[in-house]
């Protein structure tokens, strides 16, 4: 059993490493080509201006804030943040890039949720 639940922290362990490292290239690559699309909404506008620099912490918490804007868009959608002819020239390819380091912090978030509350009891 002990190396069962080894094997699980090595696993989410090398899968967090994973995640961060995606993010980090996603924010390297693929930032500058989405914010192109994205250049006139005004929930943008605000978050360029919050982290409007070229560090690696500003690039990571806007493509963040542009993983949020494609993951709960239809949101973004009803609060008027956001319309649906902002989101259409976006190529799904981009879309997906964008939306991958968003899902896997999720998901890893929820993990560690899980593993605290089984640990609780």
């Amino acid at each position: 059993m002990a190396t069962l639940k080894i094997a699980a922290v090595f696993l989410f362990l090398f899968l967090m490493c994973f995640g961060f490292g995606l993010l980090i290239y996603v924010a390297k690559t693929k930032l500058d080509l989405i914010e192109v699309y994205l250049k006139d909404n005004a929930v943008m506008i605000g978050k360029r201006r919050w982290w409007g620099g070229n560090s690696y912490n500003d690039r990571i918490a806007r493509t963040l804030a542009i993983g949020s804007l494609l993951v709960l868009s239809k949101l973004y959608i009803r609060r008027g943040w956001l319309i649906e002819q902002e989101l259409a020239p976006i190529p799904i390819v981009l879309k997906r890039w964008i939306m991958a380091p968003y899902y896997l912090g999720m998901l890893f978030l929820s993990i560690c949720i899980i593993i605290w509350a089984w640990e609780q009891f």
